[in-house]
């Protein structure tokens, strides 16, 4: 699949539109802000308007993660980072070296955006994401990550598609469930006769084991009837 790379036209007019505005707080919003209202700058302002269009969409998007790094004769490795995620940059310090790294492609329903404004530095845009696993991923978008992203708009049938891919469509199945009565449980059936807990099996259904043993408390013992 061809993917789409912002220009460095483009990049330069949001960066620059986007580092113009006022990311202090304008009182005039204020006044009439309702409650849970955010946009309080003219900078929110500003990437509220600009970006609502986009918010809604489906795309593809090639992530590139962090694995580890290469220092001197030694590969370190680490739990894969997005290199787009927010603040990568400040966390990357734990591994020094050569950064390893691998492609990963995304499918993503963009949930919308919102400025970020830091007490130093520049800000940035933040993506917020929702994959097909309904996991939540953000991307940063400043002025380096703009040119590097690689994106392709896809429909939300395509991405309707690879979610159902990777759907649990397991039947629940029987298992028998050994446990203990709860208090309340023994109370109910005059069952309290002593000091000792009364044990039970429970026919119950399920995806697997781990499930089966949820279902009810004081789960002691699960196996496949």
């Amino acid at each position: 699949m061809k993917y789409d790379m912002l220009s460095q036209e483009t990049v330069n007019r949001v960066w620059d539109t986007f580092q113009s505005y006022n990311e202090g707080i304008n009182k005039k919003y204020k006044r009439f802000a309702l409650d849970g209202d955010y946009d309080l700058s003219d900078r929110d302002r500003f990437v509220n308007k600009f970006f609502k269009k986009y918010a809604g969409k489906y795309i593809a998007f090639i992530d590139v993660q962090k694995i580890g790094a290469k220092l001197d004769n030694f590969v370190y490795f680490q739990q894969p980072e997005s290199v787009y995620a927010p603040m990568y940059g400040e966390r990357d310090y734990t591994i020094k070296g050569e950064a390893i790294t691998r492609v990963q492609k995304k499918y993503l329903y963009i949930d919308g955006f919102r400025a970020v404004n830091m007490r130093y530095g520049y800000g940035y845009i933040e993506m917020s994401c929702t994959d097909t696993f309904y996991n939540k991923f953000s991307v940063q978008l400043d002025y380096n990550n703009m040119r590097h992203i690689q994106f392709k708009e896809i429909t939300k049938k395509e991405f309707d598609r690879v979610a159902k891919l990777f759907q649990d469509d397991r039947s629940e199945i029987p298992f028998i469930v050994t446990r203990y009565l709860t208090w309340d449980e023994m109370k109910r059936r005059n069952l309290i006769d002593g000091t000792e807990p009364v044990k039970e099996e429970v026919k119950v259904m399920a995806k697997d084991m781990k499930e089966a043993s949820q279902i009810l408390p004081n789960v002691i013992e699960v196996r496949r009837l």
